[in-house]
């Protein structure tokens, strides 16, 4: 176990698509900041713009994140089975479930890793535009912990997607722009079907957007915050566990 890990690791650590993609989402946040900066001397009003500590609150929705890791979380997950290599490390003696699982939490890790880079490169980049530093309220640190936790459900639906499809470029699409359309789909015929349900309120991406107006969340939009993740975490990495398990190679 411990030489797959190093393994899987080292892969991680040397992918190039791992820096271009998540490069991206930093060329996506200076661009925001310096754009609001840009607009906010346009406008007058700097108080957010220049505040280090509340532009922690706003990166992560701000950075593409989400169809960032859609895309590396199928190269990642799918590389071995693309190149052919996954028969020569089931023939080594590791189970699937150990491949599988070793893969998720690598990749979890490396998520959770470039989002918390994410942040404070937002807070020392509003400094370097001028910003000043304001106190932390309690609600900040309930938010980014919300918006960590929905990072979670993220990356388990992607990665497990990903496993699922077992294809590069269908992964991607599915990932990247299927899942969205779902919910696009699903919200459009239940408005003309006029049933009073708003389903894109369960859309992971739509709710980490929601959380950058924390104090003006109600106790619902909350509570999907810290439940849909978890639901949407636990039923993509098992049913992707599951069609691993089954899956001829």
């Amino acid at each position: 176990m411990k030489k797959l890990f190093k393994f899987e690791f080292r892969k991680l650590l040397h992918s190039k698509s791992f820096y271009i993609i998540f490069g991206l989402g930093l060329l996506s946040i200076i661009l925001f900041m310096i754009l609001g900066r840009v607009m906010s001397d346009f406008v007058g009003d700097s108080s957010e713009m220049y505040n280090a500590t509340a532009t922690m609150l706003v990166v992560l929705p701000n950075s593409g994140i989400a169809s960032l890791l859609g895309t590396y979380l199928v190269l990642f997950a799918c590389s071995d089975f693309s190149q052919h290599t996954i028969k020569n490390i089931y023939a080594r003696g590791y189970s699937r479930t150990s491949v599988y699982f070793i893969k998720y939490l690598l990749s979890l890790a490396a998520t959770l890793t470039v989002a918390i880079f994410y942040v404070l490169f937002g807070f020392v980049f509003t400094l370097v535009l001028g910003g000043h530093v304001a106190s932390i309220a309690s609600y900040m640190w309930a938010n980014l912990a919300l918006q960590f936790l929905v990072l979670v459900g993220m990356h388990g639906m992607f990665f497990g997607v990903a496993m699922i499809c077992n294809k590069t470029g269908v992964g991607i699409i599915v990932n990247v722009v299927g899942i969205e359309l779902i919910f696009t789909l699903l919200n459009f015929l239940m408005q003309i079907a006029k049933i009073e349900f708003n389903i894109l309120d369960y859309y992971l991406e739509m709710i980490l957007a929601n959380l950058m107006n924390s104090q003006q969340l109600t106790t619902a939009a909350l509570v999907r915050a810290i439940v849909m993740p978890i639901v949407y975490a636990v039923g993509f990495v098992t049913a992707g566990w599951f069609v691993n398990r089954r899956r001829e190679v």
